[in-house]
């Protein structure tokens, strides 16, 4: 079978297992984020998209959350991760140390330039993922192969498969893209006949569907020049034509999944949980809008006979009627409260907004609150959050930073390595450092002080308990529960000849001082010998 017919069949296949997911999908779209591409056709540019919508409320509530994420796990403006080798003896070696610290920086700075769009994709990744409970990001090198490249990729174009550990390593792309498009990024050489024909036309804004596959190579079983362990293949699909044969050393994709039904492999999200509130919170504002329109101009009932019709309702319009007439025109009201209907919807919008965490993201602090209550407030946040840290970190989070790292490493963006990393390699351990990190680790933390202050007690009546704990991996922990950086800490190596040193002078100067005050009363005992003497 060749590498092109195996992309058809397997992207027609499926095509065919996310079907059932699309009309879902298009639902969370129109009341929760209706600016996302259709997932039912392709769409006319310029259409309207917020037909559907007559509260905003869901849609600014999946908004809240995706920033709250963003803020908490990926914030621009703080480091919100480390790196550091999983040999603790590479840690302690100052050249390892250095050359890691130098590499992480490196890459921080890159993720953080302008150019590389990370920031604002990221913030698209989070809208989609927490309305759909799926989001696609695609992690590559720039055109120019001198730095990274991060885009958001639109779920509706995205179709996935997962291997028999549940970790995403196959995706399909369905990419809508112009004739000059075509022939820019692959060359006029390697476009189809029909490509080449209206690109010579001048038929440039014409658009042609193109496959995007990326699958462990395993499975296609295609050899190409490079045999890397993915293979990336683009296809022209109506023409059935390779584009471009080429691969990766690691799956380009950080795809993260919100939580997912076992069997699935598509996940759902707070959009799912949160799309018959959003429906009939729409389908009441409309209602209400229908009843407080017909309050503040309601329909009139005017006699058949009396009036020149038409009637006439607007400001200053007049009237002509007949005098001799019993009848007037009245309004016709329905006895209907606008206001219950309020009442009820903000109930609805309350647990949208609990639904998307919204409740959670704005942790409020009042005046009379304790210290205490703070953080009780902020552990309960934290464990409503674990879910979503976990698989975010597995399966988005450490994809990035693994990808980036592979990158900026492979175009030669990282110092030499020193002496020891050249001898021996390192395999290095990603440590989250966010807001919502922290306070997760925090926990244990505050469980460790609560505990120390437990035994303040018993400490004070016998001091010896303390040496059943081991200190200095107490104090270790601690600095990274608290997201101290580790260099404050003087290496324990050194910190334990400081005090053998320490003790060492002072049992010197102890014994100085014995002598001197063995010395001092021998002499007094002899003056005392001359002094008994002379008596």
């Amino acid at each position: 079978m060749s590498i092109v017919k195996h992309i058809l069949d397997r992207f027609s296949s499926m095509e065919g297992n996310r079907g059932t997911w699309n009309a879902h999908w298009q639902e969370i779209a129109d009341y929760m984020f209706p600016n996302h591409s259709s997932f039912e056709g392709q769409d006319s540019p310029g259409i309207k998209r917020m037909t559907k919508v007559f509260d905003s409320t869901p849609i600014h509530a999946n908004e809240m959350l995706a920033a709250g994420l963003h803020g908490r796990m990926t914030n621009p403006a703080t480091q919100w991760f480390e790196l550091k080798y999983k040999d603790k003896r590479l840690n302690n070696d100052r050249e390892a140390s250095i050359w890691l610290s130098e590499a992480q920086r490196i890459q921080y700075e890159e993720m953080q330039n302008a150019k590389t769009a990370f920031t604002s994709h990221m913030n698209e990744l989070y809208l989609e993922y927490c309305a759909f409970g799926n989001g696609v990001l695609y992690i590559s090198e720039n055109s120019d192969k001198d730095g990274v490249l991060y885009k958001s990729i639109p779920l509706s174009t995205a179709h996935i498969t997962e291997n028999e550990d549940g970790i995403v390593d196959t995706l399909y792309r369905l990419i809508s893209m112009s004739v000059s498009k075509i022939v820019l990024k692959f060359g006029i050489d390697n476009v189809s006949d029909k490509v080449s024909k209206k690109y010579a036309a001048g038929k440039f804004d014409d658009l042609e569907d193109v496959i995007h596959a990326v699958e462990p190579r395993i499975i296609s079983k295609h050899k190409s020049k490079n045999q890397l362990k993915f293979i990336s293949i683009y296809v022209e699909k109506s023409q059935k034509h390779l584009l471009r044969d080429g691969g990766f050393e690691e799956f380009p994709y950080a795809v993260p999944r919100y939580y997912k039904a076992s069997g699935e492999v598509y996940a759902r999200g707070p959009g799912t949980t949160a799309l018959p509130d959003s429906k009939m919170l729409n389908q009441m504002m409309k209602t209400t809008l229908v009843a407080a329109e017909k309050a503040v101009d309601p329909p009139m009932q005017v006699p058949n006979d009396t009036f020149i019709k038409p009637i006439r309702t607007v400001p200053g319009g007049i009237n002509f009627f007949d005098p001799t007439s019993k009848h007037r025109a009245e309004p016709l009201y329905n006895g209907a409260n606008a206001m219950i209907g309020m009442e009820f919807m903000e109930e609805i919008r309350e647990r949208i907004r609990i639904i998307f965490f919204n409740d959670q993201m704005q942790l409020g602090r009042r005046p009379e609150m304790t210290a205490t209550e703070v953080i009780q407030r902020t552990e309960d946040m934290m464990r409503m959050m674990g879910p979503i840290l976990g698989r975010m970190q597995a399966e988005a989070l450490n994809t990035i930073i693994n990808r980036t790292f592979n990158i900026l490493l492979k175009q030669r963006k990282f110092p030499d390595l020193p002496a020891i990393l050249r001898q021996e390699g390192a395999d290095i351990e990603i440590a989250y450092t966010s807001a919502i990190a922290k306070a997760q680790r925090q926990l244990e933390s505050s469980g460790l002080a609560r505990l120390l202050e437990s035994l303040n007690l018993f400490i004070s009546q016998d001091p010896s308990i303390l040496q059943r704990f081991d200190t200095d991996e107490m104090l270790e922990a601690m600095v990274d529960l608290h997201g101290i950086r580790p260099s404050f800490l003087k290496p324990i190596k050194e910190h334990q000849q400081n005090i053998k040193d320490q003790n060492e002078a002072l049992s010197t100067q102890q014994s100085v001082d014995t002598m001197k005050t063995g010395s001092e009363a021998g002499l007094n005992l002899a003056r005392a010998g001359e002094i008994s003497g002379g008596i």
